[in-house]
């Protein structure tokens, strides 16, 4: 059976309830070390991503095949750019920082690029952030590119876009490019409803480190 926009959505939201204890869970074992390393990102949006890409809560996974690591699965592109080892990854702290480091960056290059059509900030455009930081700016440019401009939100005229695809996109089948925005991405979404839900103050303001954050990242 064929993955559709509402048979993924009807799937996220029941695997959400189902996993409300383990967002729980991971708010415990990572809330209080991942929130200085959110910049404008919500909250509730790391522990969720956190759920979705580490349902175990490890704080060593093993890396994937694309090089992400860590309990966040945070690039190695973006560990290279704040100046850390791939290895220092399975650092749980060092992981928060390079993970909002770029959820951030992606926010904020979205905004640059589709300011006009986020004149307030919102669920919305955080939803867009974090598909955006999924399938890569090579692949949400595309997706963009076709998207129905009659659809009520931003994020939904992105998944119809995806629904509507003839083609596989970079590095993707079609079958994990319709998971990933169909299921994956609401999953996550829907996850954070239990942390207070999407929503942010800003458009992508990275992360800061005080001095002592400082030290623990670059000692």
């Amino acid at each position: 059976m064929n993955l559709t926009p509402e048979r993924g959505q009807r799937q996220a939201e029941i695997r959400a309830r189902e996993a409300s204890n383990l967002y729980i869970q991971a708010q415990r074992l990572y809330g209080r070390l991942l929130r200085p390393y959110l910049g404008d990102a919500p909250p509730a949006l790391g522990l969720a991503h956190v759920v979705g890409v580490n349902p175990t809560l490890s704080a060593t996974p093993t890396p994937t095949r694309d090089r992400r690591r860590g309990f966040m699965f945070a690039t190695i592109a973006m560990a290279n750019i704040a100046g850390v080892k791939w290895e220092d990854l399975d650092k749980p702290l060092i992981c928060a920082y390079v993970w909002g480091r770029d959820i951030n960056a992606t926010a904020r290059k979205l905004y640059e690029e589709k300011a006009v059509w986020f004149p307030t900030i919102g669920k919305d455009f955080w939803k867009c952030a974090y598909f955006r930081y999924r399938f890569g700016p090579v692949n949400f440019a595309t997706i963009w590119s076709q998207r129905d401009t009659t659809k009520d939100t931003i994020f939904d005229s992105l998944i119809y876009a995806v629904n509507a695809l003839s083609r596989p996109l970079q590095n993707l089948t079609v079958a994990q490019q319709d998971s990933l925005a169909f299921y994956e991405c609401p999953y996550v979404f829907e996850l954070s409803n239990y942390g207070g839900g999407m929503y942010a103050a800003g458009y992508g303001l990275e992360p800061v480190l005080n001095k002592t954050n400082y030290q623990q990242v670059y000692s």
